[in-house]
């Protein structure tokens, strides 16, 4: 989306909507702010996980409620999870 031109509140907007949860890794994070990702959007990716693991602790110690896609992993609305 940012390389389509998307404003960086949109991008915060759809994450906010979509319900999905954002694991990750601290190579992840670090190879996504040198491709330039901004760091409003970044944060908010990062909260999604931090809010999950608060609300279950077990999601910070096991995969069996994530879906691998690529490098990433997903958890939320894509990973079939309840709404909150």
């Amino acid at each position: 989306m940012l390389d389509q031109g998307e404003a960086i509140g949109v991008i915060i907007g759809k994450i906010d909507s979509s319900g999905t949860v954002y694991r990750l890794t601290p190579d992840e994070r670090n190879r996504l702010r040198s491709e330039g990702m901004p760091s409003a959007i970044l944060s908010r990716m990062e909260e999604t996980y931090d809010r999950a693991v608060r609300r279950d602790a077990s999601l910070a110690t096991s995969d069996a409620k994530w879906i691998k896609v690529g490098d990433y992993w997903y958890g939320g609305a894509p990973a079939g999870w309840p709404p909150e």
